[in-house]
Formats: structure tokens, C-alpha cells, sequence
């Protein structure tokens, strides 16, 4: 079954985007931490900053730890659905490991 997916342009890095999730517009800032190996998160709602530096961590949700009603309803997981991948890397981001919205039936796990 095909989830839902947040698509993350390496190339542009480091670089903001809107996006609906739920039925609330969000912006993203992504960033990649070069000399400890991982990507970030800046997470903002009209204008204040709800979230910034969140690790991009494999099988845990995005924003569990400082999660408010303010965050998005739905959860994003970094997962691989093949299975052939257990940690986030800039090599596997969206090659393999993707961002993934949990909004369906059957969860995906993680914490």
C-alpha cells in the first residue's frame, strides 16, 4: 500500500517549503548537519517557529518529544518500506528511506 510521502530535494539544501498536512498549512526548513551525519527539521505554523533542529531519526516520529495541539495531526515517520534500510543517511534519504505520512488503516510503527 502506497503512504503518503514527504519529498525532500537534497540538492537544495539547506531550504524551506509549505505543505499541507492534516487540513493545516506548515513550513519545513531542511537542513543536513555535514560533520555529524544527519538531517533536521525547523518545523513553523503562521509565521512562529514550533520546532527547530528535530533529528530525522529512523522508525521515530517526527516531533515526538515536543509534540503540542500546535503540531501537524498527522505522524511522520522516516521508514523503508523494503526493509532494507534501519537508519537515515544522506545517501538513503528518499532513495529507500523516505518521510511518510502514518494516515493510513494499519500504522507504521516507530515511537
Amino acid at each position: 500500500m502506497q503512504r503518503d510521502r514527504i519529498e525532500i530535494n537534497k540538492s537544495l539544501i539547506p531550504y524551506t517549503f509549505d505543505i499541507v498536512l492534516g487540513s493545516e498549512e506548515f513550513n519545513f526548513r531542511i537542513d543536513y548537519n555535514n560533520s555529524g551525519g544527519f538531517f533536521t527539521v525547523e518545523l513553523s505554523k503562521n509565521g512562529e517557529t514550533l520546532c527547530s533542529g528535530e533529528p530525522i531519526v529512523y522508525g521515530r516520529r517526527l516531533f515526538n518529544d515536543v509534540w503540542t495541539p500546535k503540531f501537524p495531526a498527522v505522524d511522520i515517520i522516516p521508514i523503508d518500506p523494503s526493509k532494507e534500510y534501519n537508519v537515515v543517511t544522506y545517501d538513503n534519504l528518499c532513495n529507500g528511506v523516505l518521510l511518510a505520512i502514518d494516515n493510513e488503516e494499519e500504522p507504521l510503527g516507530g515511537g
